[in-house]
């Protein structure tokens, strides 16, 4: 995880070279709490099985939640191209803006994600996207 993640990255690293020394401290057992991550535990979940190869399913419940998520674990192209957060990105732009129902799921998936919801702009793009289809086909 620590190669896709600059976030994890640097916690590890920094819990072996910190207060205790690296001598003491093995880093396959280093312990790193990321209490104030978006999307909480499940986010993580599908952020280390994306992380480790493992099939992920991007829905509209869970991606806004993994894009939070990603961009707290700072996932970017960076660090590997096709990262998690170029993933969740196409995936929302691709798949969900283009469909009512899932910009719906998200825009609702996003309320407790403040405020990196909103400073990823995800419910910006979904009110948008709502409003545009609205205008559009009234129906």
């Amino acid at each position: 995880m620590i190669s896709r993640s600059g976030k994890m990255g640097r916690v590890i690293y920094e819990s072996t070279t910190g207060a205790a020394s690296a001598a003491a401290l093995d880093p396959d057992t280093a312990v790193a709490e990321l209490d104030d991550l978006p999307g909480g535990a499940d986010s993580f979940e599908l952020a280390a099985r994306f992380c480790y190869g493992m099939a992920v399913d991007l829905t509209a419940s869970n991606i806004s939640g993994l894009r939070c998520a990603a961009e707290y674990l700072e996932m970017t192209e960076d660090l590997e191209e096709g990262n998690l957060i170029f993933k969740t990105e196409a995936f929302l732009s691709y798949v969900v803006l283009s469909s009512w129902r899932d910009s719906i799921v998200v825009l609702k998936s996003c309320e407790g994600l403040s405020p990196w919801a909103e400073n990823l702009q995800i419910v910006r793009r979904c009110s948008e996207s709502i409003a545009w289809k609205a205008c559009a086909n009234p129906r």
